[in-house]
């Protein structure tokens, strides 16, 4: 399950708290709402990382994920040939979802980890996520 966090937020006064906050104290004023809040339990969030090449092996370890009651973030499917453009900006969005998950999964059947997955390790890593791989890494 989900961490439990708390903090002190100030908001506009008619700004609303998202459903995932609890709000657990609040001081009005004239120009602001101070709460108190704690983010509600929640399923574990896992980012699949792998290889394009493994799509398949991906989308399976995304079902079992998901059957198991957890979030399971996978990379964007667009199928056909996209433009270099398109791949940065595709990349950008997975960091995206390594950054929402708790930790990430590397599908590399093999022990294979190419250039991109391993780049999404290092940052996952540098982000302090926990880093499983479903096989043996390669040397």
């Amino acid at each position: 399950m989900g961490r439990i966090e708390a903090e002190w937020s100030t908001l506009s006064p008619n700004a609303r708290v998202p459903p995932i906050f609890q709000t657990s104290s609040a001081t009005v004023t004239n120009t602001s709402v101070r709460i108190r809040w704690s983010v509600i339990d929640r399923p574990e969030i896992v980012c699949i990382c792998g290889s394009a090449r493994f799509v398949d092996e991906m989308r399976a370890e995304n079902r079992t994920l998901t059957l198991g009651g957890i979030i399971a973030l996978a990379p964007g499917e667009v199928g056909g040939v996209v433009s270099e453009e398109q791949k940065a900006a595709l990349d950008a969005l997975h960091l995206s979802k390594i950054d929402l998950a708790d930790r990430i999964l590397v599908v590399n059947p093999g022990g294979y980890i190419g250039e991109s997955t391993s780049r999404e390790i290092a940052y996952a890593r540098a982000a302090g996520k926990p880093v499983s791989f479903t096989d043996r890494v390669a040397q």
